[in-house]
């Protein structure tokens, strides 16, 4: 009887070996295949030939990165449904977050929206090409994995003379959210694009450092009363000098369909815990009392704050963001990034005031810190 159970076992034994050995055979073989499938990526500057390569690649259903003013995006021919899934795919984004689509010309509106309301009219003089996208009643046309089963479709119009000139010989509008691993800090830089996506596109097209280096407001005009679901560079108060006070709407509930992206997911983090301290007199304070109790947790916190602000933190690690809002807005996701890449774990961000882009860079800190205020 003894004999019979040694002999299982020994079987048993190299049943498992075999397993075992088969299943690293399969795994050699499948990270062969995926280091064969790699891509060589490229950056390339926005000369006329590079932007007519690029172009080519959006022709024949392939995604280009490309710099805006408010952040890099990966775009695709937001026609081509084939084309769009490869967005999904390499960003890991849910099916339920709608993409921007990014036009040179409004003539191409009639082709993604179905009503073009006057204030949308009014907005566009004043704002466009610019950091404003508009929510319209879609057209049949676009497919629906670009608006994520909605009615509806984003639209915008960078004012970065590259991006233009490469939609422009694109010849489309683009479908393109931030080009970033979904939930993650988008980037601003084409070095950012090229750390995230490296082997898995073609091709980054080098537009600069972002100018503004947020994302986009998303104005919702599908209805009498204009909404806001998402804040950017263009405030509430210069929608109102347009529209009229009290005459625009700011939604502040989390939604279970999300009409724009930003308002569903956790967005923007770095690896990072971000913790986001209240604007207020004992704010700094705060601060230093946070982290000096992350320093004696074993932590190792930095500080993102104004320049003006910076002697309250003493030897304090801490990363500079500017002069003012437009300066702190525009470092936010870089610095994000670069905490990440020094090894810092816990971020602390001031707080800064409800006004202007002030209230963007609040709304980015609070999905990054996943509404962690201290």
């Amino acid at each position: 009887m003894k004999k019979i159970k040694e002999s299982k076992k020994n079987n048993l034994e190299k049943t498992s070996a075999k397993r075992m050995n088969f299943d690293y055979f399969q795994k050699i073989v499948n990270e062969e295949a995926l280091e064969g499938n790699k891509k060589n990526t490229k950056i390339l500057l926005p000369n006329r030939n590079n932007i007519k390569l690029v172009a080519n690649e959006i022709f024949n259903d392939g995604v280009v990165a490309f710099g805006t003013e408010t952040v890099y995006g990966l775009g695709a021919n937001c026609f081509s449904s084939k084309a769009v899934e490869k967005i999904f795919s390499l960003k890991g984004r849910p099916n339920d977050n709608p993409l921007i689509c990014h036009i040179y010309n409004f003539l191409q509106l009639k082709d993604l929206a179905s009503v073009v309301p006057d204030v949308a009219v009014e907005l566009a003089k004043r704002f466009c090409p610019g950091p404003l996208t508009f929510i319209f009643n879609k057209k049949s046309k676009v497919p629906i994995i670009t608006t994520a089963g909605l009615n509806t479709v984003a639209v915008r119009m960078p004012s970065n003379k590259d991006a233009l000139k490469f939609i422009t010989a694109c010849s489309v509008p683009l479908a393109a959210p931030s080009a970033n691993i979904s939930g993650t800090v988008s980037p601003t830089t084409a070095t950012h694009v090229f750390n995230d996506f490296n082997g898995k596109i073609d091709y980054i097209l080098d537009t600069g450092a972002c100018d503004i280096g947020l994302e986009s407001t998303v104005l919702d005009v599908t209805s009498d009363v204009p909404k806001i679901l998402r804040t950017g560079a263009i405030s509430l108060k210069d929608i109102e000098e347009i529209v009229g006070k009290g005459k625009v709407i700011l939604a502040t509930n989390p939604v279970d369909k999300p009409a724009s992206p930003g308002m569903k997911y956790r967005h923007y983090a770095p690896k990072a815990k971000v913790l986001f301290a209240s604007y207020k007199s004992d704010m700094h304070d705060n601060i230093n009392v946070i982290y000096d109790e992350a320093i004696k947790d074993g932590k190792s916190p930095v500080i993102l704050c104004l320049e003006v602000n910076s002697k309250k933190y003493k030897e304090r690690q801490h990363i500079i963001m500017g002069n003012n809002l437009n300066s702190y807005a525009n470092k936010l996701y870089s610095s994000l990034r670069q905490a990440d890449e020094i090894g810092y774990n816990v971020v602390i961000a001031e707080g800064v005031p409800n006004i202007g882009i002030g209230s963007a860079i609040i709304n980015r800190l609070l999905k990054a810190s996943e509404d962690t205020v201290i």
